[in-house]
């Protein structure tokens, strides 16, 4: 099974990458960091591959984030881990939806989920989930916070419907709506 890493720049992409595949990929805050693909092994239930890709805002960017949309393009994955920051789900919306497209069995992994309710916010997963119509995971990569729900997600059995494959829905009717503060997203 091969799975991608994919989602927003500065989203955690690469440490959860990390933390999933015990590697020890360059990691940092700053545009640029990861700018080519890497692969890696998760190790469960069963082996899973995943690549970590540049981060990027849309399947049609430019620059690093093309090599994403090439390689979601070629299409030889079998499934995504959409990565974004839990204090700004919505963001990711648009990426999540163009995901969604290719028919695979996807989830979004809400990253610094520690910081959120450090800064005092919540995140409804169940209610993110019902909206997407797909698994979503609240975690910290940085101190595994949330790694056992997705590990277990990754090493799950490959039937769409275990998976949780949904039909793909329009980017605007699939966007949340979000309280004045970012950090207290609420649906």
């Amino acid at each position: 099974m091969h799975v991608l890493i994919v989602g927003l720049p500065n989203s955690g992409k690469s440490t959860l990458f990390n933390r999933l595949c015990r590697a020890h990929r360059r990691t940092g805050n700053f545009a640029g960091i990861t700018v080519t693909g890497g692969d890696g092994t998760l190790r469960g239930r069963r082996e899973v591959r995943l690549t970590d890709l540049p981060g990027c805002y849309s399947l049609s960017d430019r620059g690093e984030g093309s090599l994403t949309a090439d390689v979601v393009r070629r299409g030889d994955w079998d499934g995504a881990v959409v990565v974004c920051d839990a204090a700004a789900p919505e963001r990711a919306a648009g990426l999540l939806c163009e995901m969604q497209a290719f028919g695979r069995p996807l989830c979004l992994c809400c990253n610094f989920a520690d910081e959120l309710r450090r800064l005092g916010g919540r995140l409804d997963v169940g209610a993110l989930s019902e909206v997407f119509g797909l698994p979503v995971f609240a975690v910290s990569a940085r101190t595994g916070e949330g790694m056992a729900a997705l590990t277990d997600w990754l090493c799950a059995p490959s039937d769409p419907a275990v998976r949780g494959v949904a039909p793909a829905k329009s980017a605007e009717s699939a966007r949340p709506s979000k309280t004045a503060s970012t950090a207290n997203f609420t649906i």
